[in-house]
């Protein structure tokens, strides 16, 4: 994934918010393209967690090493991936 976030979110290594409401919120208070935005950088976001789980899962185990911090933090990715690897 490559990284689109601007020189000043870079540097404060901030991410664009999430938009936080529905297409027709959008719509009607003329915020499509903060809608659009928030939305391609989702599926981004989704595509590049299903990838790194692809390499990384085996089917039963998820490599120890892709995830380096707190053991809640692999539990969580742990958990991610065995819904992720069940519904295919």
């Amino acid at each position: 994934m490559t990284d689109k976030r601007t020189e000043k979110q870079k540097e404060t290594n901030s991410y664009p918010a999430v938009y936080g409401h529905s297409l027709n919120y959008a719509i009607e208070h003329g915020e499509m393209e903060e809608y659009k935005a928030s939305r391609k950088l989702n599926r981004e976001c989704k595509e590049a967690v299903e990838e790194t789980i692809r390499q990384n899962f085996d089917g039963m185990n998820l490599k120890s090493d892709i995830v380096k911090g707190d053991d809640n933090k692999k539990q969580e990715i742990y958990f991610k991936a065995s819904c992720c690897g069940s519904h295919g």
